[in-house]
């Protein structure tokens, strides 16, 4: 990933750590994340970025829908999978130039505790026919979620949960619901929470 490289741009300030003002804080993440947006536009074919103290989270900027499918393309390559394309709304009366942008995670996978990894591989032979469109997933006792890119593979997925979730027979029938939420444009979470 892209993360590594970032990391040992020339010129980057250590982190502030505890006890340091305010106001060094504010103009050390300024110039920070002004040196990781110049080298990620580089990587992005020049085009606008924003990121915000770390490389973790950040926005490449698009002119259309198919320019983003562009960025999505290339980020994929750099070996991210967490991609999902938001409209830019606008806020504080400025204009922009775009009108849609990229975001692109490093998070992938949030897993807590050994019942949420049980329900993970319980599961999965079916996830694993989902993998290609899985932008992440989540997990902590009982519930769980699996942002996927493609509304219909949400669906697909949410249906199979919904079977396997249901048994042969009112015994083996297991208390869940399952829910499928548009989270952006490009991105759907199937969610699952036992009863």
């Amino acid at each position: 990933m892209l993360t590594e490289k970032l990391n040992t741009i020339e010129a980057l300030k250590p982190l502030p750590g505890r006890g340091t003002p305010p106001a060094t804080r504010r103009l050390i993440h300024k110039h920070n994340s002004e040196l990781y947006c110049a080298a990620l536009s580089t990587y992005f074919d020049g085009r606008r970025c924003h990121c915000y103290m770390t490389t973790t989270d950040f926005w490449v900027y698009a002119s259309s829908l198919n320019d983003a499918s562009e960025i999505k393309a290339k980020a994929r390559i750099f070996g991210y999978k967490n991609i999902r394309t938001i409209k830019v709304k606008y806020s504080d009366g400025e204009p922009f130039i775009t009108e849609f942008a990229v975001v692109v995670s490093v998070t992938s996978d949030l897993i807590i505790g050994e019942i949420a990894q049980k329900f993970f591989d319980i599961l999965k032979p079916v996830f694993d026919d989902f993998k290609m469109s899985t932008l992440c997933t989540h997990g902590h006792y009982r519930r769980y979620s699996l942002t996927l890119s493609s509304m219909t593979e949400a669906m697909a997925l949410q249906e199979r949960i919904e079977t396997i979730l249901s048994g042969n027979d009112d015994d083996s029938k297991i208390k869940a619901s399952v829910q499928v939420k548009r989270l952006e444009m490009d991105a759907f979470n199937v969610h699952v929470n036992f009863d």
